[in-house]
C-alpha cells in the first residue's frame, strides 16, 4: 500500500531519522543499521541536506540555552547572598544605633569583622582600593603596550657545510 504522496508505508521516515542524527551522538552507520536503510542512502540524505551542520548548530544553540540557565542561576545565587548580606547589614546598623553592642555579647573585632566581609560580599571598595586597583590596572596596559614596542628584530645565523642542509 502506498502513502497519499505515492511512498510505500514502509519507506523510510527521513524527517525522524534526520532529526535524530542531528539531536543525539548516534554515527549516520549506526541510523542505517537501526532504521533498515543502507549507510549509502542514510549518507546521501545527510549530505544533500546538511545534517552535519544542523548537528553543529543544534549543539551551539544548547550551548547558548545552558550557558543562559547557568548565569540565570548564578545571577539568582548572587541576589539571594545580596539580600542577606543586606540584611545582616542592616541588622548590624540596629545593634549599633541601640547603644552598647556589648549589651547583645558583641565585642567591636565581631562587628568590625562582620562589617568587612559584608564589604567583600558586596564588592565595596574604600577610594583608596579603587585608586590602587586603577594603577594596577594602568600598569598593565602600560606594560602591554610597551612589550609590542619592544620588539627586536631577531637574526637566526647557521653555519656549516650547505651541502647537508640540501635536499
Amino acid at each position: 500500500m502506498a502513502t497519499a504522496k505515492g511512498k510505500p508505508d514502509d519507506a523510510p521516515a527521513w524527517a525522524a531519522i534526520r532529526a535524530e542524527y542531528v539531536t543525539t551522538r548516534i554515527t549516520l552507520r549506526q541510523l542505517a543499521k537501526k532504521h533498515g536503510v543502507t549507510v549509502k542512502a542514510t549518507e546521501a540524505h545527510s549530505m544533500r541536506e546538511h545534517w552535519v551542520e544542523m548537528r553543529r548548530q543544534h549543539a551551539r544553540d544548547l550551548a547558548v540555552v545552558n550557558l543562559r540557565a547557568a548565569e540565570a542561576n548564578d545571577i539568582a545565587y548572587k541576589e539571594k547572598i545580596y539580600d542577606i548580606a543586606y540584611k545582616l547589614a542592616g541588622q548590624i546598623a540596629e545593634v549599633v544605633e541601640r547603644g552598647n553592642i556589648i549589651d547583645y555579647g558583641l565585642r567591636p573585632r565581631d562587628v568590625t569583622g562582620a562589617l568587612k566581609d559584608i564589604a567583600d560580599i558586596l564588592h565595596v571598595k574604600s577610594e583608596a582600593d579603587a585608586r590602587e586597583q586603577e594603577a594596577r590596572i594602568g600598569k598593565l596596559v602600560k606594560d602591554a603596550r610597551d612589550d609590542t614596542e619592544d620588539k627586536k628584530e631577531i637574526v637566526v645565523r647557521i653555519e656549516g657545510a650547505s651541502e647537508e642542509w640540501t635536499g
